[in-house]
């Protein structure tokens, strides 16, 4: 997800020298296996009204089924296990709810009994029964970021504090939409401030915003360990109520690719104020029997990295070609979403 902050004109010189310095590589790969493509669809909605409406946000449920969140819309579409539409529901919807806006969809997340999406242009959680039938819409009481999202049991979510002034790294929201607990901590002293500078011409030289540099991937399991992966560097850590487990360096073959399309594409944009962060990783799940499985940001092809719960790499999972933005891991498959087209690809995980 590509996020901004009102302070992204603070600049600090690149991380990766000093990465390297400070984290060991990881051993060599073992293992690197060929996913097999089950299907492809597109993840919006036959009732979806806005044109080419983003995807936020994808999901399995208990059933196996995916659930996807329109960012545009914040509407909510279930596929079945043979990727046709078993229902579909929106807060604005004239069989729902009609003095609720929905707009901004940026989470979701399911139990057995409901489904939860976030909305953050009006701050809301809504709580749906399984059924597609508005249950509850929560205000949240605490600011938001445009960081990432992931959310766990009996819809709490654990939110990225990216580009909040806040001194943790990730804040716990339960679902009543109050602050739970604060994990981890960002150490300011570590991060430089050059005074001037454009961020897209430091951005092509290789360097990054001092708010992107606490930028994270976040994702729990059953077991409740929160993960959070540093998109600018190769970083993960693991918490447990609250209690950082471990950290372990996480580096991988297609980081300079990655780097080097990053500082090309920033080079080739012609606005002075846009630009494109800089994210090794595109997205990361945990799946039921706890292993980790990272998406790469490629620009070409879908490439995973699956971890056990301890950070260790167990295998490289290789796809096909198209970019993939979004994950979401089943028992036995795995969904890759390009969130620009709104287009899911399903992929039968190895078994070996």
């Amino acid at each position: 997800m590509t996020k901004s902050a009102p302070y992204y004109t603070v600049l600090a010189i690149w991380l990766s020298l000093a990465m390297l310095s400070a984290c060991s590589p990881a051993p060599p790969l073992s293992t690197t296996l060929k996913l097999q493509p089950q299907s492809h669809i597109s993840g919006l909605s036959s009732q979806e009204t806005l044109a080419h409406t983003p995807l936020a946000a994808i999901t399995f449920n208990e059933q196996g089924f995916l659930l996807t969140l329109a960012q545009d819309s914040g509407r909510i579409t279930v596929f079945d296990k043979y990727g046709k539409e078993k229902m579909s529901c929106a807060v604005n919807d004239p069989l729902q709810v009609s003095d609720a806006v929905s707009a901004d969809g940026l989470a979701l997340g399911t139990d057995k009994e409901h489904i939860y999406a976030l909305t953050g242009m009006n701050r809301q959680i809504q709580t749906w029964r399984a059924d597609g039938e508005l249950q509850e819409v929560t205000p949240i009481t605490v600011p938001l970021s445009p960081g990432d999202v992931a959310f766990g049991r009996k819809g709490t979510f654990y939110h990225s504090t990216e580009g909040l002034s806040d001194d943790s790294l990730i804040v716990a929201i339960d679902r009543h939409g109050k602050l739970a607990r604060k994990v981890g901590r960002i150490n300011y002293a570590e991060v430089l401030q050059p005074q001037q500078d454009s961020i897209r011409q430091a951005l092509a030289r290789g360097q990054v915003p001092a708010f992107l540099q606490n930028s994270v991937l976040v994702a729990t399991g059953a077991d409740e360990r929160l993960y959070a992966l540093h998109r600018t560097r190769p970083l993960l850590k693991c918490f447990k109520d609250g209690t950082l487990l471990f950290e372990k360096s996480l580096h991988v073959p297609e980081m300079e690719e990655i780097r080097h399309a990053v500082q090309v594409r920033n080079r080739l944009l012609e606005v002075p104020t846009t630009y494109i962060p800089l994210s090794y990783w595109a997205d990361m799940a945990v799946a039921e029997d706890g292993s980790l499985y990272v998406l790469l940001a490629m620009q070409t092809h879908h490439t995973l990295y699956r971890l056990d719960r301890d950070g260790s790499v167990l295998s490289k999972l290789v796809g096909g070609y198209g970019k993939g933005h979004l994950l979401a891991v089943d028992k036995n498959r795995l969904a890759i979403a390009d969130a620009a087209k709104g287009e899911v690809t399903f992929y039968t995980l190895p078994t070996s």
